[in-house]
C-alpha cells in the first residue's frame, strides 16, 4: 500500500494551490459571517427607517383627501399603499382621534395611537410607525402604519447575489493567481531542481542556469550559478592536486630534479641582482668616462675654427658618445633596483622608444607592427618599469617565435570597464584604462599552464634559458600601477598579453632641454670649489666653468676641499660635489661643509641617469 505524502512532501505548486484553496475558503466564511453581522446589526434601523418615510409619503398623498373630507378616495389610497410587502394596517385619524379612513390586512387589528414620527415595537418583527397630516393652514390629522420586519432567512436572497460575485470573483483570482505562481515561482524553481538534479546525477559543473530576473528567484539562479562556478573551479584544482599528488608519489627523483631547477632559478635571480648592481657601478663610471670625453670634444670645437679639418672628427666623437650615453641610460632603465618614479606620461613615446631597444635585440625574422589609437588619455606610471614590462614579454614574444618568425604586434587603446571585462579581470576595477595589447604569432601557451605563468620561477623553457621571474615583474608591476594583466592564448595560436594602465586626468610632465641650456647665465668671477674623484671630470668642469666667467677650485679628494673650505671659509660662493665618491661620499661631505660654513651653497651631482 502506497504511503500517503505528509504536507511537507508536497511539491511547492501543490502546497500554493492548496494554500490558496484554503484562503479562499476562509475569506469566503468570514465574508459570509461579516454579511450577516452587518445584516443583524443594521436591518432594524434601516428598516425603521424607511417604515418613517413610507409613512410620511403616505400622509402628503392624504392631504387632499382630508381637506375635501373625502374619506372614500382616502380608503382607495391606503389599500393602494397597502399593496406593498409586509404592510399589515394604515389608519388616518382626525385631530379629535376619530377615525377617518383605514385599511386592514385580513387578520389585522388597527393600532393604537402612538407618538408621531417615532417607531414602536409590537413585537421582535413587527413596528408601528405615524405622520402628521399637514397643510398650509395647519395640521389635518395623522396615519399610522403597522408593518412586518422581514425575518433574517428571508433576506439571505438579498445578499445572495452580492454573495455570489464575490465568490466567483474570488474564485477568478484563485485561477489567475495559480497561474502566475506557476510561471513566476513554480516553472523557475522546477529548472532550478533540474538543474541540480542533473548536477549532481552527471557532475555537470559547467551548467549554468539562465533567469534574467531581478527578483529573489533571479538572485537565487545567480547564486546558484556562482556556486557551480567556484566548484568547477575547485573540481579543477582538485584533479591538478590528485594529479600533482600522483606525479609526486611516482618520479621522487623528478621533485629532487625540481627542486634543484629552482634552486637554480634563485641563483640566476640572485645573479641578475647583482649583475643589475655590477651594472649600475659600472655604467655610472662609463657615463663619467663619456662625459670626459664628450665635453672635452666640444671644448676642443670650440677651439677649433669650424672648418678646421679636426672639427669634423671632433664632431663624430661627440656624436658617438651621445649616443654611447643613450645606450647607457637604457642599460641602466632595466638593470637597477630604485623607488617608483610615477609621473603623468603619455604611453606612445615610452613604448616607440622601447621598440626600438627591443628591435635591436630580437630576430630579423620578426616583423614589429606598432598601432597606437590617435587621442589615448595620459596615465600615473613609472616609465623605467613600463618599459620593463614591454621588454619582457617583448622578448617572450620573441622566444615564442624563433624558430619559424612571425609578428610582434602592440596595439594602444582607451577602454572602460564594464561587467563583462571586470569578470574576466577580476583585478580590473571600474574606470577608464589605457590598455597596451601585445601579441604574437608564436606556439601559443598550453590551457593547462594559463594559471600557472605569473607564478615566480615558474618557466617553460629548458634549464638555464629562463628564470621565470619575467611575467611574475609583469605581474607585480601592474599591480602597483593600479592597473591589471590578462592573457589570452592557445597552442598554435599565438598568446595576447593586455595591460591596463589606469587614464590620469591631468596633463603629462614635460620639460624642454633647449630652453633649459638657452637660460643658462653667464658667470662674473664667481668662485665655484668642484670636487669629483674623476680627475678628467675636474678638468673638464673647470675649463667649462672658466669659459662661462667662473672662477674654479678643483680637487679630486673630498679631505683636500674641506681643508681649502677650512683655511678660507668666504673665498667660494658656491661648493658643487659628486654624490658617489670613495672613501667620503657627496652627502658626507655636504654635511662637513656646512659645518664649517653654514650659509654657503651646496650643490650634489651624480653621473646616475
Amino acid at each position: 500500500m502506497k504511503r500517503m505524502q505528509s504536507f511537507a512532501e508536497w511539491p511547492l505548486q501543490r502546497k500554493l494551490l492548496v494554500l490558496i484553496a484554503f484562503a479562499v475558503v476562509v475569506a469566503t466564511v468570514i465574508g459570509a459571517i461579516a454579511f450577516a453581522l452587518y445584516d443583524l446589526t443594521t436591518y432594524r434601523p434601516r428598516s425603521v427607517e424607511g417604515a418613517i418615510e413610507e409613512v410620511r409619503g403616505v400622509a402628503d398623498v392624504l392631504v387632499p383627501a382630508l381637506e375635501f373630507d373625502d374619506a372614500e378616495t382616502a380608503r382607495q389610497q391606503l389599500e393602494a399603499f397597502a399593496r406593498q410587502p409586509g404592510v399589515r394596517a394604515l389608519t388616518v385619524t382626525l385631530p379629535d382621534g376619530r377615525v377617518f379612513a383605514e385599511y386592514l390586512r385580513p387578520g389585522a387589528k388597527a393600532p393604537a395611537a402612538g407618538p408621531l414620527e417615532t417607531a414602536q415595537s409590537l413585537s421582535p418583527e413587527v413596528v408601528s410607525v405615524s405622520a402628521p397630516i399637514q397643510s398650509p393652514v395647519g395640521r389635518l390629522g395623522a396615519v399610522q402604519m403597522v408593518k412586518d420586519l422581514r425575518p433574517f432567512t428571508s433576506r439571505i436572497y438579498d445578499y445572495l447575489a452580492s454573495f455570489m460575485v464575490g465568490v466567483l470573483s474570488m474564485l477568478a483570482l484563485t485561477i489567475i493567481l495559480s497561474m502566475a505562481l506557476r510561471r513566476e515561482i513554480s516553472r523557475p524553481v522546477q529548472s532550478l531542481v533540474a538543474a541540480a538534479r542533473l548536477v549532481s546525477e552527471q557532475r555537470a559543473y559547467g551548467l549554468r542556469v539562465t533567469m534574467p530576473r531581478s527578483d529573489e528567484l533571479g538572485q537565487l539562479a545567480r547564486e546558484f550559478n556562482v556556486m557551480l562556478a567556484v566548484i568547477e573551479e575547485r573540481e579543477q584544482q582538485l584533479r591538478q592536486s590528485e594529479a600533482a599528488a600522483v606525479q609526486r608519489l611516482a618520479e621522487r627523483e623528478a621533485a629532487e630534479s625540481e627542486r634543484a631547477s629552482l634552486e637554480a632559478q634563485l641563483r640566476q635571480s640572485q645573479k641578475m641582482q647583482a649583475l643589475g648592481t655590477l651594472a649600475g657601478g659600472i655604467a655610472h663610471d662609463f657615463n663619467n668616462v663619456l662625459t670626459a670625453i664628450s665635453g672635452n670634444a666640444r671644448l676642443a670645437l670650440e677651439d677649433l675654427p669650424p672648418d678646421h679639418v679636426a672639427a669634423v672628427s671632433l664632431r663624430e666623437v661627440t656624436h658617438a658618445a651621445d649616443r654611447a650615453k643613450d645606450l647607457v641610460r637604457r642599460i641602466l632603465a632595466f638593470s637597477r633596483q630604485e623607488q617608483t618614479d610615477r609621473k603623468v606620461i603619455d604611453l606612445r613615446p615610452v613604448m616607440a622608444e622601447t621598440l626600438r631597444l627591443l628591435r635591436s635585440t630580437v630576430s630579423m625574422a620578426i616583423q614589429f607592427r606598432y598601432e597606437p589609437a590617435r587621442d589615448l588619455p595620459n596615465v600615473l606610471a613609472d616609465a623605467t618599469q613600463v618599459q620593463q614590462v614591454l621588454m619582457n614579454l617583448g622578448t617572450n614574444a620573441s622566444d615564442a617565435m624563433k624558430e619559424h618568425g612571425g609578428v610582434l604586434r602592440i596595439q594602444l587603446d582607451s577602454v572602460a570597464t564594464n561587467s563583462r571585462m571586470q569578470a574576466a579581470v577580476p583585478d580590473l576595477k571600474p574606470g577608464r584604462y589605457v590598455r597596451v595589447r601585445v601579441s604574437d604569432t608564436g606556439s601559443g601557451i598550453d590551457p593547462a599552464l594559463l594559471h600557472r605563468i605569473f607564478d615566480p620561477f615558474f618557466t617553460t623553457k629548458p634549464q638555464g634559458q629562463g628564470t621565470g621571474l619575467g611575467l611574475s615583474v609583469v605581474h607585480g608591476i601592474m599591480r602597483s600601477h593600479g592597473g591589471a594583466v590578462s592573457v589570452h592564448s592557445s597552442p598554435g595560436h599565438g598568446a595576447t598579453f593586455d595591460l591596463y594602465f589606469p587614464a590620469a586626468t591631468t596633463a603629462p610632465e614635460s620639460f624642454d632641454a633647449s630652453d633649459s641650456l638657452a637660460a643658462l647665465p653667464a658667470g662674473r668671477g664667481e668662485h665655484i670649489l668642484y670636487v669629483d674623484d674623476e680627475e678628467a671630470l675636474v678638468f673638464l668642469f673647470t675649463r667649462s666653468m672658466e669659459r662661462m666667467g667662473y672662477r674654479v677650485t678643483g680637487v679630486c679628494r673630498p679631505e683636500d676641499a674641506l681643508a681649502k673650505l677650512r683655511h678660507e671659509p668666504r673665498a667660494f660662493d658656491l661648493v658643487l660635489s659628486d654624490l658617489g665618491m670613495p672613501g667620503m661620499g657627496g652627502l658626507e661631505f655636504a654635511a662637513e661643509a656646512l659645518r664649517i660654513r653654514p650659509d654657503v651653497p651646496v650643490i650634489i651631482t651624480t653621473g646616475y641617469l
